[in-house]
């Protein structure tokens, strides 16, 4: 019954405040002339403020391109090493098995070493631990020593897929690559 009267007492407040609209409307104390507006409304503040606000805006893109830039570059610069060693290792021992397995072996050592010392940082923003460089060297080890694993293991997957597709199609200069 309580809930009842709630609702009707509220009911009956919204349509007083619906139907009496003409109580809280201003009205003007008896002369004519509009108030005077009391803000100072200065159209050079607006222009200087949108002309900085377009400078910053400017200035922050430009850092966005040039970090992206040069992050690119030292990828570039990175991923032309890797290939390079790779092509030197292969050409030092004669040998294309050389060559393709050190670069599935760096680019595994590289690549588990980023996402390990990532995985241990979000760990430790997971579970509240205090962050410090140990761990994050810990987390680099670790992955470092996974992407090895992970670079070994693509290379055999990549031989065996090798031999395999050479003994489908017959080609008998692969068939004995190991």
């Amino acid at each position: 019954m309580k809930r009842k009267a709630a609702l009707y007492l509220l009911l009956s407040f919204v349509v007083l405040l619906l139907t009496n609209y003409s109580i809280v409307a201003q009205t003007t104390t008896g002369s004519d002339t509009p108030p005077v507006p009391d803000d100072d409304f200065n159209i050079f503040l607006l222009v200087f403020a949108i002309a900085t606000l377009s400078f910053a805006a400017g200035f922050f893109i430009i850092g966005l391109l040039t970090a992206f830039v040069l992050i690119a570059f030292i990828t570039a610069l990175i991923s032309a090493g890797i290939i390079s060693s790779s092509i030197i290792v292969g050409l030092y021992y004669r040998s294309l098995k050389a060559g393709f397995k050190t670069l599935f072996v760096i680019t595994g050592i590289l690549s588990g070493g980023i996402i390990g010392g990532l995985t241990f940082r979000l760990i430790t923003a997971q579970w509240n631990f205090k962050f410090t460089p140990v761990l994050f060297g810990t987390g680099c080890l670790l992955g470092m020593v996974g992407g090895a694993a992970m670079g070994y293991g693509a290379y055999y997957i990549m031989r065996k897929g090798i031999q395999f597709v050479a003994r489908k199609f017959q080609v008998k200069e692969l068939v004995h690559y190991k």
